[in-house]
């Protein structure tokens, strides 16, 4: 979207304007500090990773569920790829019994209201809106497992709630800062 497009623009003239005066620019990913560089040619210092808060991270025993969850935590925006995961749920949709909980709102959010009608997924897929921060944990605790689907994300900051939360994780091999915050403990896919 145009306000989205303008943000980041700003953003991109600030971070250049710091490079060039000689400013340390710190990323959050060696992905990030690898696209900086052969985009922008900015060099940055070092990386140093997001944590996660101690309300994320369970020690309990998971049992396996009645009905498998599939979580989706994201912006609703063409960047973060949701119709990857529906797709892959149309084509399975008959194959399992699970839901798909995808938490997060956006600018295609009518679009896949509509997606999920035409390709009759409406019972099987549920879209919540944001989630109070505090209720976060409790979202990834009920779930089986996540399905991260951006390609290039810069971090993938659910993705490592979700493994402190102790929900396994499914993310893109081309997957950016997310596969590389999850490793090998990530089932990859592509």
């Amino acid at each position: 979207d145009k306000d989205s497009r303008l943000f980041y623009l700003r953003e991109l003239e600030n971070l250049l304007t710091l490079s060039d005066s000689g400013v340390p620019i710190i990323t959050i990913s060696n992905y990030t500090a690898n696209q900086l560089r052969e985009k922008l040619g900015v060099k940055t210092l070092k990386v140093i990773y997001h944590g996660v808060l101690d309300d994320f991270r369970s020690n309990r025993i998971r049992r396996p569920p009645r009905r498998h969850v599939i979580l989706w935590v994201s912006r609703l925006v063409n960047f973060k790829e949701p119709f990857v995961l529906l797709e892959a749920i149309r084509l399975i949709k008959d194959k399992a019994d699970f839901i798909v909980v995808m938490r997060g709102d956006g600018p295609l959010k009518s679009r896949i209201l509509e997606y999920l009608r035409v390709n009759g997924l409406s019972g099987r897929v549920r879209l919540i809106n944001r989630v109070p921060f505090k209720s976060l944990p409790r979202l990834y605790r009920s779930s089986s497992f996540l399905v991260h689907t951006c390609s290039r994300e810069p971090f993938g900051l659910a993705v490592l709630e979700a493994m402190a939360s102790g929900l396994p994780v499914v993310v893109p091999d081309s997957g950016g800062g997310a596969a590389e915050v999850a490793g090998n403990a990530a089932l990859r896919y592509y």
